[in-house]
This record gives C-alpha cells, sequence and structure tokens, in this order.
C-alpha cells in the first residue's frame, strides 16, 4: 500500500454563521436581495414551518465542489462550495472553499472555510454519515517557496506543497479530525493521491475514492479506494484498481459496508464496479463510451444500478441512460438520437427507483414513457424506475442557462436540489433572483414530496 499520511486530532468548536471568517451573509425575502459583492453570499425565499421543516429555497454565490450537497439524519442540509477567479472567461480558477449548514426551515447556522494564505484549496466532496457526522475532501496546493499552513474553519494544519486533505465534522461543525496526504518529491517516494468522492458505513466507517499517479510517470498508475477509521482517520485497508484515464468518478457506500465505484474516462470506457465489505469484487461491467461530457450513477437499491452519460454531438456521440440488473444485463437504454442532454444527475430514492436531473432538448422514450425537454438551459427532473417508467417530473429555470448540480434525499423522501441558475428561478417559495455580481449565483433548495 503506498501511502503517507498526517491524521490530526480533536481541536476548537465552531458552531454559528457569525464572525470571524464568514464565507455566507445571509438576508432573507423572497427574490434574494443579496448585495452582490460578496464573494459568497446568500439570499432566501420559503423557510418557517413547523415540525420537520419546510420547503425553502437559497441563493449563493461562488463555486460548487464536484459533489456539493448532503442530507443529514434532522434534515439539515450541508453544502460545499468555494471561491474562485475568472482570468480567462469560460475557465474559472479556485482560490478557497467553504462548507456550510442549512437547517430544515432554510436558515444557514453554520458556514466555515478551508483556505490559507498562499494556498489554493478546490472542494471536491461532501457526504454525511447515519449520525450526522459531515465527511468532506479537497485538495490544497500552495504558492511555489510558500511555506504557509492550511486554514481549516479558523484551525492551523501544518500541509504540504500539494495535499489532498479529508476533514470530519461534528453534526455542529466541530472538527473531529483532519487527515492531510503528502504529495510526491522524488522518484523514491510514494506516489501522489487525489482523491474524488468520499463516503461511509453504517459504523461512521470512512471510504475514500482517488486516484494514485506520479509526476515522473506520464500516466495514472492506479484507482483506488481506502477506508479509515471513524474515531481518527486511521488507515484500515485499501483497495487498487488498474487505472484507466479516469475522469468521473462516482462512490456509494452501503450501510453493511459493500460499496460501488463508477468511473468514465472522456473517451474510451466506463466501468462500474460492486464490491463486498473487505473489498471481494461481486461484478463488473465495462462499456465503451465515445466522448463523454458528464458522467452519472446511482445504485438502484435492489442490486442494479442506473447510469446516464452526456456525450458530444460534435463528436456523433449521443447521450444515453440506462438500468443494469446486477448480473450485468442492460435491461433497457435509451440513446439520444431525438434528445440532447446536458449537466446529468442520477441519485437513488426507494428500491428500484432513481431521481434523474439533466438539461434536456427532446423526448426520452422509454417502452412508451416519454420525459420532455424544451430547451437544455432549463432543469428538467425526473423520478424513474427501474423498468424505464418515468413516474413524476417537473421542469425549473428562467432567462439563461441553469442546471442542477446533484439532488440528494432525506429519509421522508424530501428533495434537495443545488445547481446554478443565470438570472432568476422559481421553485415554488417564491423567486429567486441572482444579486450575486457574477454570472451564475448557484441556488438549494428543499421541495418535500
Amino acid at each position: 500500500m503506498r501511502f503517507r499520511d498526517v491524521a490530526l486530532g480533536l481541536v476548537g468548536f465552531f458552531g454559528c454563521a457569525c464572525g470571524g471568517k464568514s464565507a455566507l451573509e445571509v438576508e432573507s425575502g423572497a427574490g434574494g436581495a443579496g448585495n452582490g459583492s460578496s464573494s459568497a453570499s446568500s439570499s432566501s425565499s420559503g423557510g418557517g414551518g413547523v415540525g420537520p421543516g419546510a420547503p425553502y429555497s437559497l441563493m449563493l454565490s461562488g463555486k460548487l465542489a464536484t459533489y456539493p450537497l448532503a442530507i443529514a439524519p434532522d434534515g439539515s442540509a450541508w453544502v460545499f462550495g468555494g471561491t474562485y477567479t475568472e482570468p480567462t472567461p469560460g475557465y474559472p480558477e479556485w482560490e478557497s472553499a467553504w462548507v456550510s449548514k442549512i437547517d430544515p426551515h432554510g436558515t444557514i447556522v453554520f458556514t466555515g472555510t478551508l483556505d490559507g494564505e498562499d494556498i489554493v484549496v478546490e472542494p471536491i466532496a461532501i457526504k454525511t454519515d447515519a449520525e450526522g457526522n459531515v465527511l468532506l475532501t479537497a485538495y490544497a496546493k500552495r504558492t511555489p517557496g510558500s511555506q504557509a499552513d492550511l486554514d481549516i474553519l479558523g484551525n492551523k494544519f501544518g500541509t504540504y506543497d500539494e495535499a489532498p486533505f479529508i476533514v470530519r465534522l461534528d453534526p455542529s461543525g466541530n472538527i473531529l479530525w483532519v487527515s492531510i496526504t503528502d504529495s510526491q518529491k522524488t522518484p523514491s517516494d510514494p506516489p501522489a493521491h487525489r482523491f474524488t468522492d468520499i463516503g461511509a458505513d453504517g459504523e461512521g466507517n470512512v471510504y475514500v475514492a482517488g486516484s494514485i499517479s506520479s509526476p515522473f510517470v506520464s500516466d495514472e498508475i492506479d484507482s483506488e479506494v481506502t477506508v479509515r477509521a471513524p474515531g481518527g482517520g486511521t488507515y484500515l485497508d485499501g483497495y487498487t484498481m488498474p487505472a484507466m484515464k479516469t475522469v468521473f468518478w462516482k462512490l456509494e457506500v452501503e450501510p453493511n459496508g459493500d460499496f460501488w465505484l463508477a468511473r468514465s474516462s472522456y473517451y474510451q470506457k466506463a466501468r462500474v464496479q460492486r464490491f463486498k465489505q473487505g473489498g471481494q469484487l461481486q461484478s463488473e461491467v465495462t462499456e465503451s463510451v465515445c466522448w463523454v461530457d458528464v458522467f452519472a450513477f446511482a445504485p438502484d437499491g435492489k442490486e442494479g444500478f442506473f447510469m446516464a452519460r452526456a456525450e458530444d454531438p460534435a463528436e456523433h456521440c449521443y447521450s444515453s441512460l440506462r438500468h443494469h440488473s446486477l448480473d450485468g444485463k442492460s435491461d433497457w437504454f435509451i440513446e439520444g438520437t431525438e434528445f440532447y442532454a446536458v449537466h446529468t444527475t442520477l441519485t437513488r430514492s426507494s428500491p428500484g427507483r432513481a431521481w434523474l436531473g439533466l438539461g434536456l432538448e427532446g423526448t426520452i422514450n422509454i417502452n412508451g414513457s416519454t420525459l420532455t425537454g424544451k430547451d437544455y438551459g432549463d432543469i428538467v427532473v425526473a423520478e424513474i424506475d427501474e423498468h424505464g417508467t418515468f413516474l413524476q417530473s417537473a421542469t425549473y429555470g428562467g432567462p439563461g442557462d441553469d442546471y442542477v448540480e446533484q439532488i440528494a434525499l432525506d429519509d421522508e423522501g424530501r428533495r434537495y436540489m443545488a445547481g446554478y441558475f443565470t438570472s432568476q428561478i422559481d421553485f415554488g417559495q417564491g423567486e429567486l433572483v441572482n444579486s450575486s455580481g457574477q454570472p451564475r449565483a448557484i441556488f438549494v433548495t428543499r421541495l418535500d414530496p
């Protein structure tokens, strides 16, 4: 096992979004009258209610992590994103990361930053475990020649020139532990890691997916899933798979410790593997791909899985959606000769079902069940079952291109979404208006069943 790691223990308390280095400045009111000057400000509509909370919508500014949304058992939503610059239009560059907790009524009750002087932090993924603890993985890079420390929620940690790291928070936002991994400096050092997704089993063990590579060779060496102890991030086990020029990753961990790893390259192949607890490979599906812009995956809760790809029509490649059984057979498959799909995401719902979110132009027809979108700049969401039946759907959007980055569900089936909108958007709790001062604003919304 080629691994170098430093684990760091309990540190101080940060329980609210007040004072200090706040990443989010909260303003309330339908339509969202944010100040437009903060690099990560927020406005909201909806909220209130009793019991488990109520539907809400929030506007944030900044940029979302690859997997930016996680729902705690109490219905709180955790959002992971960051600030950025755009020296070349259309090519954003990360500056720092922020994490925020939204209570079930739509109020931001905690926020904190991950940054450092002369350090760039890229947020990657966030998950919650069964006890409501929060797992973050991100990537930190120092300015050449700097010896700066990494600042995580106001606490200083020694770091490396380039360092993937993991943070575990309790439900209130207290740091439980931080684990920082070194980068490779000489050919004799352990190869470098880059973490790509994170998860937890029912006992709180932490699973981290990532790539292993070396600046001293021309290509990715391996893909890997490591398992860390819940108490302090101690390395427990690791499972290494051959490299496949992976660009898109998705890790799904079952409560019993079984886990799924879905990967895709841009233009060679996509592979979905299911492992039993302990790393025994249970099933594997490998498919050729054309030119993938977006790759989405979700287990169906019944041993099978859904998979979607948004591919590039300029390369004579088509978007696709399919369902596989455990034996690897494709139960149904639809390819986009009659539709064009972008910004595709999948999330498991009840057994045999998943929520699909995408920008859709045209009609998807699966055995007579149809889903239609008028403009791929709108957001289309639909619940689909293992037979390819669209059970319910909705469309959201305003002027400009809007899209959903991730859909998440709580235990009661309430649906949460995070993504981007250009001008204004309405999820039924009042219109959100982009007052961020940036071309796109972030939305976070909760929609009851």
